[in-house]
């Protein structure tokens, strides 16, 4: 394939990017108060209850210390935001918190430390044979729901806003893999527009927050299993590249062979009404989702479950091992062929050239070392560098085409279209031609990585226009917007009738 990836390449991205920084992501102010007011309650109720049960006077920040500076009788006083406080205050009650590794920031060795990390509470949650009382585990629950609180409403709706837009800064040359970096501007305003929260209890309430301007709506794309395209390419895996043409799930082939359940019963079940099995089905199927892409980078046992831990799955190493060799068995050639192909290149001439010209060098290589955590770098940087050049020359042609992307996150792009039929069309033709690219593997394998889309009237109330990697058609475009305006109709009779419920009831 033609070098792509230049100099000149990286510098027209940087001005574009810089335009898209200045246009900002509008805001629904009045959503946000609300859900910042329901997180401060909720961070009280958090903070009553551990004083109740710890006898500690427990508050979070210097701010929140003035609600509770009257509080007596209890022994000592612990700021959750304080992590060394925490730490000492879990161990007087009697908590034996786990050591996690970490990794040494000049050595790059991994040692294990004690910390109160979301990592280590995890742990800690999820065994009880280290709390002091069978019923002790709730209180580990309360603070891990606050830690998430905290972080939530720091990075996202105490955000600086200007003229009620979120602001961001991207940085083309941010990361190693040539994917964006993103973080709040230099005048302090927004922050990381990249990584909006998709799961967690306020992910929605955000989603709600972001909304387009008056007249425009949100048209949204995003890359279809994104990086398992450049790995089963890589790997040669034919079997799984034309699932992958033909639409199937591969998350469901691998959590049916994991679990011994019919791809049918794992559908069943997410669909259920009983929250148990549907939430069961969910972890069954997220655990094959995350082994697959645990054993396409490598990654070990422990750290796997480490990652599982801190997304709140509570899973041994050992059944992680297990997880990893079944998901081997199914497709072998990621480590045979794949991984092979990698070792060879970084062993031989430490570099790494990506089909779209990106090159990388690897230095710091043992000899008679497993070398695990430059390999597991090695092994996910081609997929994750195509996946964001892909992304990036994508952005280069829109901007050739309007000025309407907003946001981007590695693999996907986000538009403020004009709430207009044909308009909406003329923007879909140009984004998939933007996306549509033959991409040409060292080994002769060409795939184009297709991209599926919905439109919002916010980030949160959209419609889906396609499923499978054939339908991303224009007849698709114009059903999912006839449904976005019925959709708006539906909404705005429920605002109406709440409205004047509230009416009525202030009345009487």
């Amino acid at each position: 394939m033609d070098q792509i990836v230049t100099s000149s390449y990286e510098h027209k991205l940087g001005h574009v990017y810089h335009k898209i920084d200045n246009r900002g992501i509008l805001i629904d102010v009045n959503k946000l108060k609300k859900t910042e007011d329901v997180i401060e309650s909720e961070l009280i109720a958090i903070c009553d209850y551990l004083s109740q049960n710890w006898n500690i006077n427990v508050y979070v920040g210097k701010d929140d210390f003035k609600r509770v500076a009257g509080n007596t009788g209890y022994a000592k006083a612990l700021n959750l935001n304080s992590p060394s406080t925490l730490l000492e205050s879990l161990q007087d009650l009697g908590f034996k918190v786990p050591k996690i590794r970490k990794k040494d920031a000049e050595t790059h060795e991994y040692e294990f430390v004690e910390s109160v990390a979301e990592l280590a509470l995890r742990k800690l949650y999820g065994d009880p044979s280290l709390w002091p009382a069978s019923t002790a585990g709730e209180g580990i629950k309360r603070v891990l729901d606050a830690r998430e609180m905290i972080t939530f409403r720091n990075r996202y709706v105490r955000a600086k806003l200007y003229k009620n837009r979120y602001y961001s800064n991207y940085n083309v040359a941010g990361t190693i893999t040539g994917r964006r970096g993103s973080k709040k501007n230099i005048f302090g305003l927004g922050g990381n527009a990249q990584n909006f929260p998709s799961r967690g209890t306020y992910a929605e309430a955000w989603k709600e927050c972001l909304i387009p301007k008056p007249g425009y709506i949100f048209f949204m794309v995003d890359q279809m299993q994104a990086e398992d395209w450049p790995v089963q390419a890589l790997s040669q895996n034919y079997e799984a590249l034309d699932d992958m043409r033909h639409g199937i799930n591969r998350h469901y082939k691998f959590a049916s062979a994991i679990f011994n359940k019919t791809i049918d019963d794992l559908k069943i079940g997410r669909k259920s009404q009983d929250a148990l099995l549907r939430a069961q089905a969910d972890m069954e199927y997220n655990l094959g989702k995350r082994g697959r892409h645990a054993n396409n980078y490598g990654m070990q046992p422990t750290k796997m479950s480490e990652m599982l831990a801190a997304e709140g799955y509570s899973v041994p190493p050992s059944m992680c091992k297990m997880i990893l060799e079944t998901i081997n068995r199914i497709d072998p050639n990621v480590k045979q062929v794949f991984h092979k192909y990698i070792q060879d290149c970084i062993f031989n001439s430490r570099v790494l050239r990506t089909p779209l010209g990106r090159e990388r060098q690897f230095f710091g290589l043992r000899q008679h070392d497993k070398n695990y955590s430059i390999l597991n770098e090695a092994y996910s940087w081609i997929p994750q560098s195509t996946v964001g050049d892909n992304t990036g020359i994508a952005i280069l042609w829109l901007d050739g085409c309007n000025c309407y992307v907003i946001q981007e996150s590695h693999d996907s792009v986000c538009q403020e279209v004009p709430d207009d039929e044909q308009e909406l069309l003329r923007v879909y033709r140009d984004t998939r031609a933007a996306f549509k690219r033959t991409i040409t593997f060292h080994n002769g394998i060409q795939e184009e990585i297709p991209i599926e889309g919905k439109i919002g009237l916010n980030w949160h109330d959209t419609i889906t226009i396609n499923d499978s990697v054939d339908d991303f058609t224009e007849e698709k475009v114009v059903i999912a917007y006839r449904k976005l305006k019925e959709l708006r109709q539906q909404l705005e009779e429920r605002n109406a009738s709440t409205a004047t419920g509230v009416v009525a009831g202030s009345l009487s």
